[in-house]
């Protein structure tokens, strides 16, 4: 920490019911900050997560974790989706702070390789501020749509958009019916289909071995959800998954028979999953990024939700 900075970081003196805590005090927070996920990532790449909660002035502002591997010679250190700012009736969040000290801690060498994915809307302003901290844009940056969840069922559904709840309105007519799940054996069905889908249409996505171990961590908390959507003769058509964290939830991975898109089986399960998620106490619904010029079709589906856009400032190194 530079002398006289108000911006500490307490690191490693946390637990998962803790950080369960921090998470509440965030509106929209992410997976990839969550306890369940760091578990995953040590199970599948071996990674050690750091967790530092951050102090402005004495007074706890916001948290972040931290992906390492150090491998013969070779130190890895990543920073994705955060840090992440309790709510606040007022003051900015200490972004520039936070990340002089990142790049004080972690500076640049030979054998070093970072990456960061910062939690900022994408601005000029926030570029700017990375790029004086002493980081280099590497790419883009998260691009998703956001659902708020709390203002009432009946709005919520006046808000989609007309086509999108014209199929809604199908799949229920048609008498679709929902299973839901949260164990995580429900993924050994879902997970082959899932996979095979993702390599017909050439679409990226995450690894079976990385949807596997965080299926399998989040159930241990109960915060994961497989909805299947059944039709009249019990034959199931489609299937997602979600993963909660805090105040949020996130959809995961999904797949669709040629049955289920043409009786609109993922629109009656992202209704169900809405009615689920509020049910819950979830506010916020990350609908699980979108790619407007990889996959406009896949972004012109969630868009019918009527979700916000929201894109972060980039990756950086």
């Amino acid at each position: 920490m530079a002398a006289g900075s108000e911006l500490q970081i307490d690191w490693d003196s946390h637990d998962s019911e803790s950080w369960r805590g921090y998470l509440m005090r965030v509106g929209r927070s992410n997976l990839i900050q969550t306890w369940p996920y760091a578990q995953a990532i040590r199970n599948t790449a071996q990674r050690h997560t750091r967790f530092g909660l951050i102090h402005l002035a004495g007074r706890p502002t916001g948290f972040c974790q931290v992906q390492e591997l150090r491998l013969a010679g070779i130190h890895y250190v990543g920073l994705h989706r955060g840090p992440l700012w309790f709510d606040a009736p007022s003051d900015p969040p200490p972004a520039a702070a936070f990340f002089a000290e990142f790049a004080a801690r972690y500076p640049p060498k030979l054998g070093r390789f970072r990456r960061i994915l910062p939690e900022l809307a994408a601005s000029t302003a926030n570029h700017d501020m990375l790029i004086e901290c002493g980081f280099r844009r590497q790419g883009e940056g998260y691009h998703t749509l956001w659902l708020d969840l709390r203002p009432p069922l009946a709005d919520l559904r006046a808000g989609l958009h007309q086509k999108w709840r014209n199929r809604l309105r199908r799949g229920e007519a048609l008498g679709l019916r929902c299973d839901t799940r949260t164990d995580s054996a429900a993924l050994d069905w879902l997970l082959p289909r899932y996979l095979a889908d993702r390599k017909t249409k050439r679409y990226r996505g995450p690894s079976a071995a990385m949807v596997t171990a965080m299926a399998r961590s989040f159930s241990t908390q109960n915060e994961m959800l497989l909805l299947r959507a059944c039709a009249g003769d019990g034959t199931i058509i489609a299937a997602i998954m979600l993963l909660l964290h805090g105040r949020a939830a996130t959809y995961q991975i999904g797949w669709s028979s040629n049955e289920g898109r043409k009786v609109a089986a993922t629109n009656f399960l992202l209704w169900q999953a809405v009615e689920t998620l509020r049910s819950r106490g979830i506010a916020w619904f990350d609908l699980g990024g979108i790619h407007p010029a990889a996959a406009p079709g896949l972004t012109h589906f969630k868009r019918g939700l009527g979700g916000m856009p929201y894109q972060t400032v980039g990756a950086y190194r």
